[in-house]
C-alpha cells in the first residue's frame, strides 16, 4: 500500500492518542516513525497490516471495530488534506461521488503504478437509498468500507446506516439509507 494510507493512519493515531503512541507501533516493529509515512512511496501489505494491528491495540479495539473508526478518519483526511481537491471534484453528493470512485482510483493509479484499488459499481439507487458493489483489491476489507461509507454520509451531511447485504471473499455488496443532516454542514 502506499505510504498516504500510513499518513492518514498516522495523524488518527496521534490526534486521539498522542505521538507517544505512534513512536510505540512503529517501535514494535523496529521502524523510524516517518520511515513509513512517504506519501507517494510503496510499502508491502504486511507492513500496513501490521501497524494497523498495533493501532487497533493501542486504541484498545477490535481489528473489525478500529478498520470502521479509521475508514471515518480516511475520509476526513482525504477531504481536508492535499487531496481535497480531487476529493471534491469526484461529485456534490454522494451517489455521484460513489459513482466516479473508478475513474479517481484510475488517476491515482496511473500517478502511482503498482497500486491496488477496488472498484465501485452502483447497483440500485432511490431517493434516500442506494446500493453498490465493492469489488476488492484486497480481501477483508468489510469493516474498512463501512467506516468510508458512514465518513462519507458526514463529508456529505447526511445522517443514515450503512448495511453490508452480501458479503463474498473480494465482493460486498453494500446498501446506504440516508437522509439530510438540517443540524450540520461539515463541509464548509
Amino acid at each position: 500500500m502506499y505510504g498516504m494510507v500510513h499518513t492518514s493512519l498516522r495523524q488518527m493515531v496521534t490526534e486521539h492518542l498522542g505521538d507517544g503512541a505512534w513512536e510505540r507501533i512503529c517501535g514494535s516493529k523496529n521502524i523510524e516513525s516517518t520511515d513509513v509515512t512517504h506519501p507517494h512511496e510503496s510499502y508491502k501489505d504486511e507492513v500496513t497490516l501490521d501497524l494497523l494491528l498495533k493501532a487497533a491495540n493501542e486504541f484498545d479495539l477490535s481489528i473489525d471495530d478500529f478498520m470502521e473508526l479509521f475508514g471515518q478518519s480516511w475520509i476526513r483526511y482525504a477531504s481536508q488534506g492535499k487531496y481535497k481537491s480531487m476529493f471534491r471534484a469526484c461529485g456534490a453528493d454522494i451517489q455521484t461521488f460513489i459513482g466516479n470512485l473508478d475513474s479517481l482510483h484510475g488517476a491515482i493509479s496511473s500517478a502511482m503504478p503498482g497500486t491496488k484499488t477496488g472498484s465501485f459499481k452502483i447497483t440500485s439507487s432511490g431517493s434516500g437509498w442506494l446500493t453498490f458493489r465493492y469489488r476488492a483489491a484486497r480481501p477483508g476489507l468489510d469493516s474498512f468500507l463501512r467506516g468510508l461509507m458512514k465518513g462519507l454520509m458526514n463529508y456529505f451531511n447526511l445522517l443514515g446506516s450503512v448495511n453490508v447485504i452480501a458479503s463474498e471473499e473480494r465482493t460486498i455488496e453494500i446498501l446506504l439509507k440516508f437522509t439530510p443532516d438540517l443540524s450540520n454542514d461539515v463541509r464548509t
